[in-house]
């Protein structure tokens, strides 16, 4: 398929949707708005007391160990925190570095198991579909389950050689 000029379609629309999908991902930091869900609070005071208190190790509300989640995502808001300041944004950033982590990791996954046109449609898609845009543009847990999914589907795969026997990620055997 072509498009004006005798460039493919994927890289005639390829710039756009990185910028569109780029802005999706940013605009969420120069935006002020409370913390909306109660998890957004919940999990932003337990990261802001591992910054106060110094213990990284175990995540805290009110004092008491906080262990219904994994740590990963706190220890990202608290060093955002600390860096940024205690405000949305940072609270947010980590959310939507995780989103931006999952469209890499998708579009990785699909470039390896088909070509690099369907990587990067994947990456696209992901980044500017409705549930990852929203749940990166909230701070939540769940957006940074997908890189790393996908990440281990990818290594599987490429521990099983790949589609052409080669594996750029793995050493040889």
């Amino acid at each position: 398929m072509k498009a004006s000029g005798g460039e493919s379609t994927w890289k005639f629309w390829a710039p756009p949707a990185i910028v569109i999908g780029l802005v999706m991902f940013v605009v969420p930091l120069w935006i002020h708005f409370p913390l909306l869900d109660p998890d957004e609070g919940l999990h932003a005071a337990i990261a802001q007391e591992m910054v106060d208190r110094g213990d990284w190790v175990t995540p805290r509300f009110l004092g008491e160990p906080f262990l219904d989640k994994p740590i990963l995502y706190f220890w990202a808001q608290a060093v955002s925190l600390k860096l940024f300041g205690f405000n949305e944004a940072a609270v947010r950033l980590p959310g939507l570095m995780f989103g931006l982590f999952g469209a890499v990791a998708t579009g990785l996954l699909a470039w390896r198991l088909f070509e690099a046109s369907t990587g990067w449609i994947a990456g696209m898609l992901y980044a500017t579909t409705i549930l990852p845009t929203a749940l990166a543009q909230a701070a939540s847990h769940d957006v940074a389950l997908i890189p790393w999914i996908n990440l281990a589907l990818l290594l599987l795969w490429e521990s099983q050689g790949g589609a052409k026997g080669d594996s750029p990620l793995l050493p040889e055997r």
